[in-house]
Parts: C-alpha cells; structure tokens; sequence
C-alpha cells in the first residue's frame, strides 16, 4: 500500500466523511472534490465602553480581589491569584468590547489585536473595573482572556466577572470555553 502510515480506521473515517462508498465513488468518478475547510468567519467585534481606571499595584492581588466586594468569589481564586506585573498606581483607559456573537478566547484575542488594543498584563484592571463600576455586573459580564489560572483540578481558565440584579461575582472558566454575546472582553488601550 502507498501510504501505509494510515490505518483502517483513518481510512474509514475518510470513507464516512465522503458519505460512504456512494461518495467514494462519485469523488474517485470526479463528481465531486474535497476543499479546504473555510476558517470561521470571526464575529464583528466592536468597542461597548470606556473606562479611565487607576490601577493600585500596592495591593496583594488577592486583596485587589477583596476590594470588589462581589457578592461570590470562588474561594480558590483568593488562594491562587497570578501575580501581578505592576508597580505602583497605573492610569489606564479600558475597553469593553462586544465580539457581536458567541466567541472563544482565541477569537477575542484576535479582536483585541485587530482594534489595535493591548491585552491586559494581568487581573488588575479586571477587579478595578469591578471596584469602580459595580453597577456594571449587574447588566454585563466581563471576561479577562489574556490571564491564565489554573483551577484546583490543573484546568487553565480565565477570570469572569458576573452577576444578575442585586447580585455581583467573580469566577473562574476554562480555557477552552465558548461564551455569549452578553460576556463582553475586556482589553486596554495603547
């Protein structure tokens, strides 16, 4: 056999990919071609808001965490914050950016690149964001996607800030999750 590294099982995946031996033979009879898949198409990402913040890297992280006074923290993020990478007080300009659709973290790092934006070097501007603007969890949930945690099973994931009327929280989601229009992506400017 020409190409012997594939085994039966790849070559019947090729075969229930082309819609079995019905497919294989139009393909073979050169009724139909196998293309390359298109990329998905991003969705159309926008800037919602803007926010001036001043970020106080005096603070333990864990402590920047406790000055959001949100309702529920996931106790092991008090525990397990990353580092911060700042000194001092910092003046930033945040953005919130809808990604118009649902969305992956790859996909918001992508739109915070294409708006010209900077990723955040750690959660600072995330629990800022929550201490200045509590309102805002309320309405919206906000999603850091550049700083990676790892959770009590080893999982990376990302910060959220969330909540509902009345009710406000900061949590933890994997990585490779999927999100909803209403989770905005926060990013900071040049």
């Amino acid at each position: 056999m020409k190409y012997g590294e594939l085994n039966l099982g790849q070559i019947e995946a090729i075969v229930n990919k082309l819609g079995g031996m019905a497919g294989v033979q139009r393909f073979l009879a050169g009724e139909c071609t196998v293309a390359p898949k298109e990329p998905p198409t991003l969705p159309k990402p926008r800037i919602e808001r803007t926010f001036k913040l001043t970020l106080d890297y005096s603070m333990a992280p864990a402590d920047m965490l406790r000055a959001t006074k949100c309702d529920y923290i996931y106790q092991w993020m008090l525990e397990h914050c990353p580092g911060l990478k700042g000194t001092g007080r910092v003046e930033v300009t945040a953005n919130l950016i809808d990604m118009g659709g649902y969305w992956t973290r790859n996909e918001s790092l992508a739109a915070i690149d294409a708006l010209g934006l900077v990723r955040t070097p750690d959660n600072a501007a995330l629990w800022t964001l929550s201490k200045d603007h509590p309102d805002l969890q309320c309405e919206i949930w906000v999603v850091d996607p550049e700083t990676v945690w790892q959770d009590e099973n080893g999982n990376p994931c990302v910060t959220c800030l969330g909540g509902r009327p009345g009710e406000r929280s900061a949590r933890l989601d994997r990585v490779e999750s999927r999100w909803v229009r209403r989770n905005l992506v926060l990013a900071l400017s040049k």
